[in-house]
């Protein structure tokens, strides 16, 4: 259950020493989504290197941007997010609308992906996003 799934992995993912079980220590930033769902994250040189960890559960995991024009509190339509499905050993790009469409090869530019689901239930879900990409709901340096 540590190793990447064959399609999860970009050019730079499953490197030497990279843990997929575990976020990384040097995430330092987290936000609890609810007591079963943590980003933990760090913004430098422009991406977002972020890991999710949901607990006690083996579905799809998923993070989203919201437009900046959008409502608050209304719905996710309109936002990216960056979802992995460990079924099929994936982490991409979607497009949300009334559901996720995968954006185009072409817009696939995650990095250091991955995804897992371990031995004692947790889903952890591992990537690096450029902030800013044409076309896309930038994400804030600030977090």
């Amino acid at each position: 259950a540590n190793a990447c799934g064959a399609n999860a992995c970009g050019a730079n993912a499953c490197g030497a020493g990279l843990s997929t079980d575990e976020c990384p220590a040097n995430l330092k930033n987290s936000i609890e989504f609810d007591p079963s769902a943590t980003l933990r994250y760090k913004v430098t040189g422009g991406k977002l290197r972020g890991c999710l960890e949901v607990k006690d559960h083996d579905g799809w995991v998923g993070f989203g941007i919201r437009d900046p024009a959008a409502k608050e509190g209304v719905n996710m339509s309109g936002a990216d997010a960056v979802i992995g499905i460990p079924a099929k050993g994936t982490v991409m790009k979607y497009d949300l609308t009334d559901t996720a469409t995968a954006m185009d090869p072409n817009k696939q530019t995650l990095e250091g992906t991955s995804i897992v689901t371990t031995d004692d239930g947790r889903t952890i879900m591992q990537f690096t996003k450029l902030l800013e990409e044409d076309g896309e709901n930038p994400i804030k340096a600030e977090g």
